[in-house]
This record gives structure tokens, sequence and C-alpha cells, in this order.
């Protein structure tokens, strides 16, 4: 083990840092002495990386000699050493079950090499329904994580489904992943959305949609239409609820009608009005000021939402041009109530339009603060 620490350091110096074949001469090494174990103990004595002691390591395990099980339990707490005697516990057949149980507890810190692990295929099927039970949400989710990358590709083993399925509801807060998970699994979006909302009415100090905008819009529009009427009948308010509401109602009237009937959501009646006009607007608008509120709210709720952030590329006075420019056709609508919102948010808008403007040109002349 000393020559090997110093190959490896003179080639560190020499700058050949690749091809690194040292670790393959350790394999032929490891088929080729006898006590390896003794070979392990050198090795981490002097110091020398993980990767090459594991094919000594691995052939101690293969040979099942006289105390192995003992030398990789002690083997299992060495810092240096851990990571290998993980992965080679938990991929290796016949593994008994005492060694299984310590390497399922000492895998903190390591769910990016677990998560490896499971997406090559390398863990049993039967070890990687315990690792999603795992009492370590970060454990779970990185094995979960993995089963759905693993050949074929976002196609969940039967016998995990069941345990896969339950630590995405509850644990995975990936926004562009739940995305995918949800485009192929509907019922799983809607089992993660009734958790969130769950969650965040029974934990007010935990935000349950933070960064998860794509994820709870995803989750609203995987619903049918009765789980869709039935949430926005009984709903109440909840972090980041407003997430939601416009994609649940997408373009129904009659699922907008449900939204203006529940008082508890009264703060977000007219969240779904937010942007650019459209006919399905226009039916919104009409159903709204049906409903009570007039021709000024709605004009502000197009504007601005609940929560909103405008963005824009350019300068803001083009960007509120062609906002104006959006409403002027609605100026001749048929609606007497449409002709009303149009002129209003058109008058906001100039507004808003010359406020900016000034700020141009102020900037043009003495530069920005």
């Amino acid at each position: 083990m000393n020559e090997l620490l110093q190959i490896e350091n003179e080639s560190q110096l020499a700058g050949h840092i690749w091809p690194r074949l040292t670790p393959l001469l350790c394999w032929e090494l490891s088929n080729k002495v006898k006590k390896q174990h003794a070979w392990v103990e050198e090795g981490i004595k002097q110091g020398v990386l993980g990767d090459l002691i594991m094919p000594f390591l691995k052939k101690i395990t293969e040979i099942k000699g006289r105390g192995w099980i003992g030398k990789v339990r002690q083997w299992l707490q060495e810092p240096s050493l851990k990571m290998y005697v993980v992965q080679l516990v938990l991929t290796s057949p016949k593994m008994p079950k005492e060694l299984l149980e310590q390497a399922y507890s000492n895998l903190d810190n390591m769910e990016g090499w677990i998560e490896m692990l499971s997406l090559r295929g390398e863990i049993p099927e039967g070890r990687v329904l315990r690792l999603l039970k795992h009492n370590n949400p970060e454990v779970a989710i990185a094995v979960a994580k993995g089963e759905w990358m693993l050949n074929p590709i976002k196609n969940v083993r039967k016998s995990l489904e069941k345990q896969w399925e339950l630590v995405i509801i509850n644990y995975l807060q990936e926004d562009y992943l739940l995305g995918e998970i949800f485009a192929k699994r509907p019922g799983v979006a809607s089992s993660w959305l009734s958790a969130r909302i769950q969650e965040a009415t029974t934990n007010k100090d935990r935000i349950a949609g933070y960064r998860l905008e794509r994820a709870f819009g995803m989750a609203a529009n995987s619903l049918r239409f009765e789980e869709r009427q039935s949430l926005l009948k009984t709903m109440s308010p909840f972090s980041y609820d407003y997430l939601i509401v416009t994609p649940l109602i997408g373009d129904s009237i009659e699922l907008y009608q449900e939204l203006l009937a529940n008082k508890n959501m009264k703060h977000l009646h007219l969240n779904p009005l937010y942007g650019k006009p459209t006919d399905a607007w226009v039916l919104r608008v009409i159903t709204a000021m049906n409903s009570g509120y007039s021709a000024k709210e709605i004009a502000h709720a197009t504007r601005w939402g609940e929560m909103k952030i405008t963005s824009w590329s350019g300068n803001e006075s083009s960007m509120w041009d062609e906002w104006m420019k959006n409403f002027e056709p609605y100026l001749l609508h048929s609606e007497e109530q449409i002709r009303e919102v149009a002129r209003i948010c058109i008058e906001n808008a100039k507004y808003s339009r010359d406020r900016a403007l000034q700020e141009e040109l102020k900037e043009a002349v003495f530069g920005r603060n």
C-alpha cells in the first residue's frame, strides 16, 4: 500500500492525472493476494484513497472468511471508507441482515451517492423498497428520484409503486421533477396537492408553495372537473393559494362561479382575471360583475392580480403602450360592462405609461441613480 500511495502522489506531482489506472491495478492485486483485510488495514493507516481499497473490500465480502462481518462493520465507521462499504453492502447479493441494517442507519449526507446507485439499478429491488421507507426523508427522496430515472425512465417498478408515491407526495419539493411526475401520473398530482393544502392549513409557519409554482399549477390542471368543483367549494385560505385558483378554473365559467360563491376565498375572487384580455377573460369579467364586483375592482385585478409581478424587456413605457393596444378593441365591445372595464384599464395603463416616460427621460438626461 505504501508503494501505491507513492505512485498516486508521484502521478499527481507530474500532472499525469488521467488516465488513472491505479484502481485497475488494485482490482488485479485483490484477486492475487491473500489476507485482503491486511491490505485494507494498511490502506487505512497510510491514508490511501477509498477507491483503491474498494477492490480488497469487495473480495472480502465475496470470500466471507472468518470474522468478515465484524471487520466490515468496523470499516463502516471509517470516514474514508464509509461510502464504499455502504455501496458494497447495499449492492452485493446475500448480505447479512445485521450489515444491511447498519448500512441503512449510516446514510447521513450520502443522499447523492444513494441516488446514483439507485438510478444505475445497482441496489436490489427489495432494498430499494426498504430505502423508500427510510426514516430520513432525504434518503427516501434520493432513492425515489433514482427509481424515476432508472431505465426504462419514468416507469416505477410495480412492487415499489405504492411506497414511491408516498415519498413523492410527502417529501419531494423540486418544481421541475414534480412537473415531470404529474404529467405522467395525475393521481399523484391530486394527492400531492391535497397534502400541500392540508400542510399549509395545519402548519402556518411553513410556506407550502415556496418555489413550487409550476408544480402547483400542474397539479391543479391534472384534476378532473368534479375534483376541481369540490375543491373550489370547500377551499379555505392557505399559503400560496393563489397558485392553484386560476389553473383550477381554467376556461370554465361554471368553476369560476364556484369560486365566486365561496366566501372564504373572497381575496382571490378576481385573481383569474389577471392578464391581457381574451374571449375567456370577457366571460369571466361578466360573471364577476354579475356577482357584484365593480368595473374598477375588475380593472385593478386585471392589471395586478394577487401578488403578481409584472416583468418586461425594454422600456417600461413601451410595455404599457402594448397593454393599452390590447384593450383598445374592447372599447367597441357589444357589452357595456366590458367597454367600461377596458376604458379603466387603458386609463390606468396611460397613467403608468406617462409616469414611466418621465422616469426614462430623466434617466436619459441624468443617468441611472
